[in-house]
């Protein structure tokens, strides 16, 4: 199943649905339509510089839109996305934004003083949007071009956090002349979750360059693509790794002259698994999550037609003698709401120091935790300690945050239906945005570059001993002053999520009992032959949403992985020509 074929299916559920549903649905119909639509596959590109990211998005995109160089050149992170017009959204750090409209010819010429080092105020950019007509609006696909790392510890947290987290799947460019340097190797092996590794291609580009005498030797290329797959086997536990030899500066002159290439085939068969390993990816995730929505759904609008049933059945006099007791009840979840509300609020209060405390704690931690890797490992492996220790702290601190508030939802659930509350992601990138303001792009920024920015070496010892210290101190300082601000978000993020539950359980119920109330009263104004019309119509719409609903259990089982088992190719064998 492809993307276009899962936005197909779940439109035509929507609409069965629409045909079914009561008029208090239409809004949130609306809403999954509008998110329908708007699915795209999304696709990282990730490696140390100079392995070609840019040439590489280039090659998949057919023209040369992003700028690339021998050199550090990307210095922002980039989202392509297909549409009708060619511009640029600039999204800064400090939230404001700016629009461009691009050139038709030589966007990259322009680009280059947008997203690339070039750009004096690249460092204050959060993300650089990108729209293009052609192929990404036929694939459906938006691809994320990454900063060029000198070193992969200096990859940064919203790349780490946020985008390996999102994508679909993960295109990690290795060099031919060295394929999986050390640090490529740590990396996947200790910084890389297990679901991550799980949505990896590898792509060792360049392989144009091992020889001159004879640069397309299948028989070699097929050897070193074994080889490779081999290793990240034994490196990190992959069953069967995605590897392809590829070179994308030669497929993107083919494309964007017209003119054929020995080196296509190999790009096409990279295109086709990449797309077809994205899909299986993505639909694992969300043709999941729109079939709970709508079971959902479907299972409150039956609810509220088997009340209007039961009551529409019942004798008249049974109707009308059931009435004050329902309206009792609808006074009584006022009650049992605002009771609730309150409660709330001192939940949150109560919180707020506990977060503070408990960010404490964790600052302290990572300090500690840093300064010990100083000390026994000095400055080589600092960089990548650093990305790995804010992960954990991250990781800790929100599971912390989540078990302070298992208490309340529990308390909340034994007096209203189930609260739904999904609040982890955007705590995350809550956490994620406050460590960018306090701690990076790094340390370093108080003792001059770090190696790896613009390509320029600093001197080992000035990045160890005392200076490396007292930066991370002065960074872990403002972490502490700031944690009064963390403890205010965070408390309000949860308690604004448990109110929206709250809100949303309570409006549900009242629906139900307002339902009964209505049957309750059309019951009594109807004859016998209207009643029956009536529960006619009823049945005939309970019958087909339960067709429905059982349909929608087929789709949510869909067997995606085994789809992705059934797509994948040898790691050896299918990737050349």
């Amino acid at each position: 199943m492809q993307l276009r074929d899962f936005q197909r299916h779940c439109g035509a559920m929507l609409q069965s649905f629409t045909e079914c549903a009561d008029e208090g649905f239409a809004e949130r119909i609306a809403a999954a339509r509008r998110r329908l639509s708007g699915e795209r596959l999304k696709i990282l590109v990730i490696g140390r510089f100079s392995r070609g990211k840019s040439t590489f998005i280039n090659a998949l995109i057919g023209e040369p839109i992003l700028p690339s160089c021998a050199l550090p050149t990307t210095a922002t992170i980039s989202l392509l996305r297909g549409g009708a017009r060619r511009s640029a959204i600039v999204t800064y750090r400090d939230g404001h934004q700016e629009w461009l409209d691009l050139p038709s010819a030589r966007t990259y010429s322009y680009l280059d003083y947008v997203v690339t080092s070039k750009n004096g105020r690249a460092r204050t950019i959060r993300q650089v949007h990108l729209s293009l007509p052609g192929r990404l609006e036929q694939i459906q696909a938006d691809l994320v071009d990454t900063p060029g790392v000198h070193e992969l510890d200096e990859l940064r947290e919203d790349i780490v956090f946020r985008y390996l987290r999102e994508a679909d799947a993960v295109v990690v460019l290795l060099d031919s002349q060295q394929p999986l340097t050390s640090l490529e190797r740590v990396f996947l092996r200790e910084c890389v979750p297990d679901h991550g590794l799980r949505r990896m291609i590898f792509v060792i580009n360049k392989v144009d360059e091992l020889s001159e005498a004879d640069p397309y030797d299948t028989k070699r290329l097929d050897t070193l693509v074994q080889q490779v797959g081999q290793r990240l086997g034994e490196l990190a536990g992959m069953a069967a790794p995605e590897v392809f030899a590829v070179s994308a500066l030669k497929v993107l002159r083919a494309r964007y002259m017209g003119i054929p290439s020995p080196w296509m085939g190999r790009f096409e068969a990279l295109e086709s698994r990449l797309l077809s390993f994205a899909n299986a990816h993505a639909l694992s995730g969300r043709l999941r999550g729109y079939c709970i929505r709508l079971k959902r759904w479907i299972g409150q609008q039956l609810r509220l037609l088997e009340i209007r049933s039961l009551a529409l059945a019942s004798a008249p006099e049974l109707a009308s003698a059931g009435l004050p007791a329902l309206r009792r009840e609808q006074d009584q979840l006022q009650g049992r709401l605002a009771a609730l509300q309150k409660r709330l609020e001192g939940f949150e209060e109560r919180m707020r120091p506990l977060v503070a405390e408990m960010w404490g704690i964790e600052v302290e931690r990572l300090r500690l935790r840093l300064a010990a890797v100083l000390r026994e490992a000095g400055s080589d492996t600092f960089g990548l300690e650093l990305s790995r220790e804010l992960r954990r702290l991250v990781g800790r601190f929100e599971s912390g945050a989540s078990s302070l508030c298992a208490t309340f939802e529990h308390d909340m659930n034994s007096e209203l239906s189930p609260v739904q509350t999904d609040v982890s992601e955007r705590l995350i990138d809550d956490l994620l945005g406050l460590l960018a303001d306090s701690f990076l792009p790094g340390p370093w920024t108080d003792i001059g570059q770090h190696p790896a920015a613009e390509g320029a070496a600093v001197p080992k010892a000035a990045l160890s001993g005392s200076r490396l210290r007292e930066a991370v101190d002065r960074r872990c300082d403002r972490l502490q002053s700031r944690r009064d601000e963390l403890a205010d978000r965070v408390s309000s993020r949860y308690a604004r999520a448990l109110r929206e539950g709250i809100q949303h359980s309570a409006a549900h119920y009242a629906q139900e009992l307002e339902t009964a109330v209505e049957a309750g009263q059309l019951a009594k104004t109807l004859g016998a032959g209207e009643r029956a019309k009536h529960l006619e119509e009823i049945d005939r719409r309970i019958a087909r949403l339960r067709a429905l609903q059982v349909a929608c259990v087929g789709l949510a089982d869909y067997d995606t992985s085994g789809y992705a088992e059934k797509q994948a190719k040898p790691t050896a064998v299918g990737n050349g020509a």
